[in-house]
This record gives C-alpha cells, sequence and structure tokens, in this order.
C-alpha cells in the first residue's frame, strides 16, 4: 500500500531539510513525498532544490500562498 506524505510549507527555511531528511530515513519503504512551497521568500524554495538532487520527491509551487491550498495540491496528485 502506498502512503503519500504531504508538506505544505511557506517560509520554513530553518527546518525544512531536517523535515525532509527525516522523511527519508523511514522504515517503510512504500511512500511518496510531495512537498508544496507556498512562494517562501525566505530560501525555503532553494533549500528543497538542493534537496531534490539527493532525494526522490515531488516539489510543488503554490502561487495562494496558504496552508489549506498547498495541501490540496498535494492530495490533488497523490498516488496513495
Amino acid at each position: 500500500m502506498l502512503i503519500s506524505v504531504v508538506v505544505a510549507v511557506r517560509n520554513e527555511k530553518n527546518y525544512i531539510k531536517e523535515c525532509v531528511e527525516s522523511l527519508f530515513k523511514q522504515d517503510y519503504d512504500s511512500y511518496e513525498v510531495i512537498v508544496v512551497d507556498g512562494m517562501s521568500d525566505d530560501g525555503t524554495y532553494e533549500i528543497l532544490q538542493e534537496l531534490k538532487k539527493k532525494h526522490d520527491f515531488k516539489l510543488l509551487r503554490n502561487e495562494k500562498r496558504n496552508a489549506a491550498a498547498g495541501r490540496n495540491m498535494g492530495i490533488e496528485i497523490a498516488g496513495g
């Protein structure tokens, strides 16, 4: 069974690396990670782009900038 983890973020540069890294340390193998950035202006998106070079996850931009819209965007493309 595939599990989808949707993370909606905005301006979380101090925490996003730890969040994403911890998701990829899980024991369960059948999961996907979807991160939706709410147009961060503090470097969060750039950190996520660097993390994509190391980890396989989907990265979206949410122009509406609110968490609910970000979660909905992630859910729409989730496979689990």
